[in-house]
């Protein structure tokens, strides 16, 4: 029973988590009815994480959440920017764009990284299954987010 508690606790406590910060933040947009930007501010930011990572940045430093949110900052000011276009250029049109020149931007500098098939595969599809203790708590060498390498075998 404890072997099954100490396998399922993390990826439940994560679940929890996850489930808390999307119900608050979802009931937000759907209020402000600009249904995708959270998903183009998610892609801008994992944008940003790589282009920390491509120049040399541990995955988990200060250096990689700063870039990150600087991203995310200046998407989100752009979005807000450009709502006085929306007679002419649909929000949800230019939040799409954002969105896809985002996911083909992070895909193509990954695909520069020695190790791109790993990179690809935890940034495409991140599993929560995979969810350990030191990666939801914070730790002394890094963030509570921690991208484990898989072996190829």
């Amino acid at each position: 029973m404890m072997d099954a508690l100490a396998l399922l606790g993390p990826p439940f406590a994560v679940a929890c988590c996850l489930v808390g910060i999307h119900t608050c933040f979802g009931l937000e947009v759907l209020k402000r009815n600009v249904v995708f930007v959270d998903l183009a501010l998610a892609q801008i930011a994992a944008l940003g994480a790589t282009v920390a990572f491509m120049l040399g940045h541990p995955a988990q430093g200060l250096a990689t959440y700063t870039w990150s949110l600087g991203f995310t900052l200046v998407a989100a000011a752009l979005l807000a920017g450009t709502k006085a276009w929306s007679e002419r250029i649909s929000q949800e049109a230019l939040i799409g764009v954002i969105y896809v020149v985002a996911a083909a931007a992070a895909v193509l500098l990954i695909d520069r990284c020695p190790e791109s098939a790993v990179a690809n595969e935890g940034a495409l599809a991140p599993s929560v299954r995979q969810a350990i203790p030191h990666q939801i708590l914070p730790s002394e060498k890094g963030g509570p987010i921690d991208i484990p390498a898989r072996s190829a075998g």
